[in-house]
């Protein structure tokens, strides 16, 4: 007799897009069948006469989610950022020991 594994359930959570048109990153968040979770980047690409197709895909264990859920938490989302304000000094620079001349 034939015993079925359970399969994995897959949820589509939405698609990045990026400043061109012609690549995207979909998000896929997948449960294995021991009932652990994964989450899968897929970065595709656009391609005249051949559509979208993937140029790479990474997928995330829960330690590595819950990792990237905590560094993109503390992460500002709006694109306002204090320019540097330049002082008008001169820079320090560190003068870096010099070979002498070969005499030869």
């Amino acid at each position: 007799m034939l015993a079925l594994k359970p399969q994995s359930a897959e949820i589509f959570l939405g698609e990045l897009p990026s400043e061109t048109a012609e690549d995207k990153i979909e998000v896929t968040l997948r449960m294995r069948p021991d009932g652990s979770q994964e989450l899968e980047l897929t970065q595709l690409a656009w391609g005249t006469g051949v559509g979208w197709f993937v140029q790479k895909t990474m997928t995330l264990d829960g330690a590595q989610m819950q990792q990237l859920k905590s560094l993109l938490t503390g992460v500002r989302t709006t694109k306002a950022s204090r320019p540097i304000q330049h002082t008008g000094e001169p820079g320090r620079v560190i003068p870096f020991p010099t070979r002498p001349p070969d005499p030869g």
